[in-house]
């Protein structure tokens, strides 16, 4: 925990050069509330209120604060992480620390852009204020260029100049820090272990029995953090967490893990980062990580108990492809990245034209992988809301309007197979009698493709971004009424790189036309660069001119 700021003082300086210092009553205390309904805690923040901020004129601010009891105890870790896309005039950082203690130090140049300015450091005399006995290191920054920030760009750290000090020396020891106040926290109770073996009664294979307790805890724990004191880091026992039917992700996962136990299968909590963080510093410290989830070893299975929608195995898109740190054996894994073969949209439309022009039809699809997780929010949240209002929001995605209805398993049924019926009459698209000209419609199906128009490509990207892979089939099938005459169908359209293939088809039986559009992408890695968007720059034009490809008749 910290003592923020023991001294304070705050100025601006105006254009002209004059400096107005804050008044103490313009520097205030806060709580930082910040997480809604769901998250609590003690933490404070100081916000400063500037006098004469105007065009050209420079605020500055000079603290003192100091850690006055560790997080885990025996260990401390500094960064200091500077943004290129703000100008740094000056910057010095001096760190201290007893001779007897080993801290590890270290500096990241920025990644992605040749000859920018480095963080530089060295060794540091003591100067009147360093008590006896103790080291420093002294580090300095500047650079006056700035670059502009990139849509989907991963986080700063893991790209930004930056200064780390930690006194771990591996990823093992965050992990034997973070389960020696962790592990107390799984003891078993007599309620805990009745419960499991209620829950896993009459199942004898150890996926099943998983199975059934991951489910209960997702569906049972409400999502409610109380981080007070050290809570942040420091679980509640699993047998609070039971009885009061509410925790975070360090709450759930110890739970998990004692009800895994009183039933003889062996799980490890899985520190990671939940946001755009997809590197783990070189000096290991506790930074990155800001969520902890479950892994099941004899299962090699990670699974995400908080996220009450995802069918066990399945991972929310934030901690897909990310570096982890198992608590129990101080391992570093990767959790699974998107993958074509998982994360998968299968769906078919009929569609039948009426004499009026309007379209009748009706629309089947399954979304698998971490695709069903919005699918299935969706739902949950419109299961309450009038089913007319629901349908013209889904129509109006593409500019379409009727009248229509839809259907799904619960969205809370992890078991079952996430599929959407839905049945529909659209306005016409189209003058009929013509002559005149259709764009393939969507209606209340996913539509995959057509949100991948929204999807553009920077002309030059400079740091990596987050990407995934998926897999997208959509056939329609569309009948024409028998006083129409089908003069020209839309031709194939076809592209097809390494990583990524598109490929459509139209073919004319009688009054019908039958569509297939197929999309395969798969990424390397879970970050992607410039090579990347150029290709989806090239890509893009085939999946326009074949999207707003018509059927022309009379």
């Amino acid at each position: 925990r910290r003592v923020l700021f023991r001294s304070l003082e705050a100025w601006t300086i105006t254009p002209e050069g004059q400096r107005l210092d804050v008044k103490p009553d313009q520097i205030r205390t806060l709580s930082d509330k910040n997480g809604g309904e769901r998250e609590f805690g003690d933490d404070k923040v100081k916000v400063i209120i500037f006098p004469a901020v105007t065009p050209g004129a420079v605020v500055g601010y000079r603290a003192h604060y100091k850690h006055h009891k560790a997080i885990f105890e025996g260990h401390h870790w500094s960064s200091f992480v500077f943004s290129p896309h703000l100008r740094y005039e000056d910057i010095k950082v001096r760190l201290e620390w007893p001779a007897t203690m080993k801290l590890h130090l270290g500096i990241q140049d920025l990644k992605g852009i040749k000859n920018w300015a480095k963080v530089q450091g060295a060794a540091a005399a003591p100067n009147a204020q360093t008590p006896a006995g103790w080291l420093a290191h002294e580090f300095t920054y500047r650079h006056d260029q700035v670059v502009r920030p990139e849509n989907g760009r991963v986080n700063l750290e893991d790209f930004a100049p930056q200064i780390m000090a930690s006194t771990f020396a591996t990823y093992a020891d965050v992990a034997r820090a973070y389960v020696r106040t962790a592990a107390p926290q799984a003891q078993l109770t007599p309620a805990l272990v009745d419960l499991a073996k209620s829950i896993t009664a009459g199942l004898s294979d150890e996926r099943s029995k998983v199975n059934a307790l991951y489910q209960w805890v997702s569906q049972s724990i409400r999502y409610v953090s109380v981080a007070i004191g050290n809570g942040g880091w420091v679980p509640h026992p699993a047998a609070q967490v039971l009885e009061h039917r509410y925790g975070d992700c360090k709450d759930h996962v110890v739970l998990l893990q004692a009800l895994l136990s009183a039933v003889g299968i062996q799980s490890s909590g899985a520190l990671v980062n939940s946001g755009k963080n997809y590197r783990l510093p070189e000096v290991a410290s506790t930074d990155p990580f800001n969520h902890i989830i479950t892994y099941v070893p004899s299962l090699r299975m990670f699974m995400d108990s908080t996220a009450e929608l995802a069918p066990m195995g399945v991972l929310p898109f934030d901690v897909m492809g990310k570096p982890t740190v198992l608590v129990e054996t101080g391992e570093v894994l990767q959790t699974p990245a998107t993958h074509s073969d998982t994360e998968r949209t299968l769906s078919r439309t009929y569609l039948r034209m009426r004499p009026d022009g309007t379209i009748e039809g009706y629309n089947h699809s399954t979304r698998h992988g971490q695709q069903q997780l919005g699918s299935r929010a969706t739902r949950l949240k419109d299961k309450d809301r009038e089913q007319v209002y629901v349908v013209n929001q889904w129509l109006e995605r593409f500019g379409e309007t009727g009248v229509g209805a839809i259907s799904t398993p619960d969205p809370k049924d992890l078991d079952a197979t996430w599929e959407l019926n839905t049945e529909f009459v659209l306005d016409p698209l189209a003058n009929v009698p013509g002559p005149s000209a259709l764009i393939i419609p969507v209606g209340l199906a996913p539509g995959e493709l057509r949100d991948l128009l929204t999807e553009r490509p920077l002309n030059d990207r400079r740091f990596e971004a987050t990407c995934g892979s998926s897999y997208f089939l959509e056939e329609t099938e569309l009948q024409f009424p028998k006083s129409v005459k089908i003069e020209r169908v839309p031709r194939a359209a076809t592209f097809h790189e390494p990583g990524l293939r598109y490929a459509s088809q139209y073919v004319l039986k009688g009054k019908t036309l039958q569509v297939k559009r197929e999309f395969w992408l798969q990424r390397e890695r879970a970050v992607c660069d410039a090579k990347e968007d150029d290709q989806w720059a090239r890509f893009l034009p085939v999946l326009q001119r074949d999207l707003r490809a018509q059927v022309f008749f009379r």
